[in-house]
């Protein structure tokens, strides 16, 4: 304890017998300093309140150091306590929440192993991960859909091509088998010829259908509508004339984005869809309408129409309805399914319309967008009908 003249008035036995001068203690007051000389100690100056003296207050370093030690020991367990606790914690939180992923990637693996079969939602799965494998089921569901509608077309296709070569086959090696008078010969190959253009229409349709659904861009270019139209009349015409009916087509002009060939083929084979079902004598309509952006073009017969319960079916590829099953030459069974290809493939549709609405026959309309006003640049031609 120091008089304000620096005077010691009293002392602990911690200093022994020599106190520090007062004059040496520089430091200011409350800020802790070391004292040299032995025993190391550890001082602060405070202060005394209320008199003019001031106390070194000091404690030996050895005790301080020996605190400070055991509060490091003491820390550097908690931080490895901590960080162990904190580690299997999170690695607990991260595997809960992955739990719902790793799951759904088992899932995913099996479908790529051909497991259909599998589904990845679950109950309990919540937020992001319940929307993800919603949408992973919906991509399950559209995948079986479509591998069953690859195994369909592939059977179908297989039978429908064996029966014209199993003809085919048959007639050669049956005017083969043993020499035969010209008229059998004719007959022979009259036969054969038949399967042979069936089975290369049956080609014909395989390969557009395919290229069709491939996905790859199809180049386009501006078409007059009417005059696509009026060549595809033209086509039907010459593939069936025998065929006593009447085609009726009166179309405004219209212009789209498309392949002309393409277009043909689509309009080519509703209208020899409906010249085949239509009675003999009896009229196909064909006319057209806008709406919107969009342009309408309906071709309707005379004929029995479509049962309600093959309205859809009758899109499908190779299906056929039970008036056509039969005919010897129902044709290929994939014109309608090229039909809707094509149109949706230049972002149109082909539907079946409510029986009655436009006569006793089917009604087909082709929805397509229709493109800026018409160039005179334009492919066109005059209707023929």
């Amino acid at each position: 304890l120091y008089e304000e003249s620096g005077e010691v008035l009293d002392s602990t036995e911690s200093f022994g017998e020599s106190p520090p001068a007062f004059g040496s203690l520089s430091t200011p007051n409350f800020a802790p300093f070391d004292l040299e000389g032995e025993p190391r100690l550890r001082g602060v100056l405070v202060p005394v309140p209320g008199t003019s003296t001031t106390l070194l207050l000091a404690a030996p370093r050895v005790h301080l150091e020996q605190d400070s030690r055991y509060l490091w020991r003491v820390l550097v367990l908690l931080l490895v306590v901590g960080g162990l606790v904190s580690f299997g914690l999170a690695a607990w939180v991260i595997r809960r929440l992955t739990e719902e992923h790793r799951r759904i990637a088992e899932v995913v693996r099996r479908v790529a192993d051909g497991d259909l079969s599998q589904r990845a939602t679950t109950e309990g799965a919540s937020g992001e991960t319940a929307q993800l494998a919603r949408d992973i089921d919906e991509m399950i569901e559209r995948l079986g859909l479509l591998v069953d509608a690859q195994r369909r077309f592939i059977a179908h296709a297989s039978h429908e091509m064996r029966s014209p070569l199993s003809i085919l086959y048959g007639e050669l090696s049956h005017a083969l088998r043993k020499p035969r008078t010209a008229d059998e010969y004719r007959a022979a190959l009259e036969e054969a010829y038949d399967s042979a253009r069936h089975l290369r229409a049956l080609t014909e349709d395989l390969l557009a259908l395919a290229r069709l659904g491939s996905g790859e861009p199809i180049p386009r270019e501006r078409v007059a509508l009417d005059g696509v139209v009026a060549r595809a009349v033209a086509l039907s015409r010459r593939a069936n004339p025998e065929a006593a009916v009447v085609v009726e087509a009166r179309l405004d002009e219209a212009t789209v984005e498309g392949r002309p060939s393409d277009l043909e083929r689509l309009f080519e084979n509703l209208v020899t869809n409906a010249i085949h079902h239509s009675p003999e004598g009896g009229k196909v309509r064909i006319w057209s309408e806008r709406r919107g952006d969009d342009v309408l073009v309906r071709v309707a017969d005379e004929g029995p129409g479509v049962a309600d319960d093959e309205r859809e079916r009758v899109f499908e590829p190779f299906y056929r309805g039970v008036g056509e099953r039969a005919e010897r030459d129902a044709g290929t069974g994939l014109g309608l399914a090229i039909a809707r290809e094509v149109a949706r493939s230049m972002r149109g549709d082909v539907r079946l319309e409510p029986r009655g609405r436009f006569g006793r026959g089917a009604c087909f309309t082709v929805q397509l967008p229709v493109t800026a006003a018409t160039s005179p640049s334009l492919d066109r031609s005059t209707n023929p009908i």
